[in-house]
């Protein structure tokens, strides 16, 4: 890896920094806070549209149904292009989609009780909402950003 390797961490001031040691940041970056956004009410739709396209065990469903008011909350509460109340920093927005992430894709292999579809689908979304959060660049002024 060398001089490219990844850097993440959390400043003691509680800001979230994550970025390479080279200028390939700025490249990888490509999704700003706009399209981020219009990727998160996607997202809800999805999650919302989800128990009736795929066979999810009861419990799945009605925690995929949880999962999409939470992160419909997340979003509108998100200072950031979309957002409607504003009160919850891009870069808390960004940690909380990490560590959604990681519990998302831990839970496909720790729960006993769902069914093959129920770990597939979660493992992919889990994968997706962690290639979401590298590729965007929570460092971008959310008040000029398209």
């Amino acid at each position: 890896m060398g001089s490219e390797s990844i850097v993440i961490g959390i400043s003691l001031r509680g800001t979230f920094n994550h970025s390479t040691k080279t200028d390939q940041s700025s490249t990888m970056k490509f999704i700003k806070p706009k399209l981020h956004a219009i990727l998160d009410y996607a997202v809800v739709a999805m999650l919302l549209a989800s128990p009736s396209i795929f066979p999810f065990t009861q419990a799945v469903a009605v925690f995929t149904y949880v999962l999409a008011g939470i992160h419909f909350t997340l979003t509108i509460s998100t200072d950031f292009p979309g957002g409607l109340i504003k009160i919850i920093p891009l870069e808390v927005h960004a940690l909380i989609e990490l560590f959604v992430s990681i519990l998302l894709l831990a839970s496909v292999f720790i729960l006993s009780d769902v069914s093959s579809t129920d770990r597939y689908y979660y493992a992919t979304f889990s994968c997706a909402v962690f290639l979401t959060w590298v590729f965007t660049d929570y460092k971008v002024s959310t008040s000029k950003s398209i």
